[in-house]
């Protein structure tokens, strides 16, 4: 299930966290905004999750944030940590667009016809 999925990635990109990043939020009181609500079953798994991810003892808190779109973001004291699609669409585009202007300079450069690159 797509949820499952999100919540599988979420979690992926939390353990690949450089481990002073982790440690610094040990301590912490977090809380997990999503964009569909979490069945209780899925809440205790990613609340377990997070516990032994970022070693916390305290229990995250689970919000729903309908403008999320399909993301999970980790609220902590020092700022929010997370994915949604249209952050995740918004980087695509930007990316496209460099590529796209990089392209745009190259074809600038290049000769207009075979004649003037002899």
């Amino acid at each position: 299930e797509l949820q499952d999925q999100l919540i599988a990635v979420f979690l992926r990109q939390l353990r690949e966290l450089p481990a002073a990043q982790r440690a610094g939020l040990a301590d912490a009181k977090l809380s997990v905004v999503t964009a569909l609500p979490l069945d209780p079953a899925r809440q205790e798994r990613m609340q377990s999750a997070l516990q032994q991810i970022l070693q916390n003892s305290s229990v995250p808190a689970c919000e729903q944030q309908p403008d999320l779109i399909c993301g999970i973001v980790l609220r902590t004291p020092q700022g929010e940590l997370g994915w949604d699609l249209s952050e995740y669409l918004g980087e695509l585009s930007d990316r496209l667009r460099e590529r796209m202007d990089n392209y745009a300079i190259g074809a600038d450069n290049e000769p207009a016809d075979s004649a003037e690159r002899e």
